[in-house]
């Protein structure tokens, strides 16, 4: 409930939009929608890239060790149930998701 949305400009929000959006929030406060649903992406795993990643064969996350104690060492599993479960579980409260997606552009590459 901390952010909020006052109002939607019905002259540029396309048909359903207001819809869609309480949608979300229902889903969210009932935890049946997930920011990071690993089901939606991909990501492929390098020896420089997704390196605490475990993928299925489709290229989908069905684990991830990710540093929650602030180390720099992937140390806990924060796959769970079907999404990435950032800050979830009592891990961590700042953010740790640091996967590269399929098909997303990364500006934080160093493109030489």
């Amino acid at each position: 409930g901390s952010v909020v949305l006052f109002g939607l400009n019905g002259n540029v929000a396309a048909e359903g939009t207001t819809a869609a959006i309480q949608a979300a929030i229902d889903g969210f406060k009932a935890g049946t929608l997930h920011v990071f649903d690993v089901s939606k992406f991909t990501v492929t795993v390098t020896e420089t890239s997704n390196t605490n990643a475990t993928v299925d064969g489709e290229g989908h996350l069905t684990a991830y060790l990710a540093d929650v104690d602030g180390d720099n060492a992937g140390d806990t599993d924060v796959i769970h149930d079907g999404y990435f479960d950032e800050s979830g579980a009592g891990f961590r409260s700042a953010p740790y998701f640091d996967i590269i997606i399929d098909g997303v552009t990364n500006l934080n590459v160093d493109f030489g």
